[in-house]
Parts: C-alpha cells; sequence; structure tokens
C-alpha cells in the first residue's frame, strides 16, 4: 500500500516548510552572534559561526557572546529566555532532522498514513504527524521573529 498523491505531497510540503522554517531560526542566531562580537569582518564571524559543529554549539557561543557584550541586565535577560526556547525547539528540529518518512498504520486497526518515525523502530508510538509539523513551523516561525526582534533592539540600542 502507497500514499496517494495528495497524501504525500501535502505531508512533503509540511515537512520541508519546517525545516525552511528551522533555518530561519539559525539565520536569525546567526545575526545576533555576529552583532554581539563587535567584528568589522562580518566573513570572518560568518565563517566562525557557522563553522561550529551542530546547533547547540552555535547557541553557547552566541549566548557568550551576548553576556560579555556590555548589554543591560534586562536584555541579557531576555536572551537568556530566548536561549531556553531556542534549545528547546531545537531537540524538534532534530527529530525532523532524523525521523524517517513512513507510510503506515500507527498501531494496529488504524488507517494508513504518512508520518515521521523514531530510525530505531518507526512504528514505536515515536511518530509525527503532519498536523505537528504545522505547528512546529509555526513555533520555529514565532522563534525565528523572537529572535530577530532581539537583534533588531540590539542594533537600535546600540545606535543610541
Amino acid at each position: 500500500m502507497i500514499p496517494s498523491q495528495s497524501e504525500y505531497d501535502n505531508f512533503y510540503i509540511a515537512y520541508g516548510e519546517a525545516l525552511g522554517a528551522w533555518a530561519n531560526v539559525e539565520h536569525s542566531l546567526s545575526s545576533v552572534f555576529e552583532f554581539h562580537i563587535s567584528s568589522n569582518e562580518l566573513l570572518v564571524s560568518h565563517a566562525v559561526f557557522w563553522s561550529l559543529q551542530g546547533f547547540r554549539a552555535r547557541l553557547d557561543v552566541t549566548t557568550a557572546a551576548v553576556e560579555s557584550s556590555g548589554r543591560s541586565p534586562d536584555a541579557i535577560e531576555e536572551w537568556r529566555k530566548i536561549s531556553t526556547k531556542l534549545s528547546r525547539k531545537s531537540k524538534s528540529r532534530n527529530k525532523l532532522a532524523h525521523f524517517s518518512p513512513c507510510f503506515g498504520r500507527e498501531k494496529p486497526g488504524r488507517d494508513y498514513r504518512m508520518f515521521l518515525g523514531d530510525p530505531k523502530s518507526p512504528f514505536s508510538g515515536s511518530i509525527i504527524r503532519q498536523e505537528e509539523l504545522k505547528e512546529w513551523t509555526s513555533a520555529f516561525i514565532n522563534l525565528s521573529h523572537e529572535t530577530s526582534r532581539f537583534f533588531h533592539n540590539a542594533i537600535k540600542d546600540g545606535s543610541d
């Protein structure tokens, strides 16, 4: 049994949108990092950020840059809250990157459908449905906007 073309297309659209939304989160994070290290060499700071292996390392180095940048205690506290959200949502991103697209029954007796399953045991109940992908996309977009707002406020604060 295979999924209908529309089910297949809709699932992969949701999957791609979620991955694309996460890419925007990482781009926003890179902007925060590059601003806070106060480098006049954008290419150098960009290269440093993207050479770090894994999101966690990028988040940690960005947090260190923000915390040592001389920003106000309120701005640093705001960053810590954003950083906590970024860390939490990065676990969802990891599932997007490492779970496998599947078509099958989530449980015996249920309809066949597309979902992402844990590659160690795709039908174990540890699955991500299309509906969840859409929720994650929305959450990633909101987080990207929040991170970008922090960046833009930092620029504004720096020009005062």
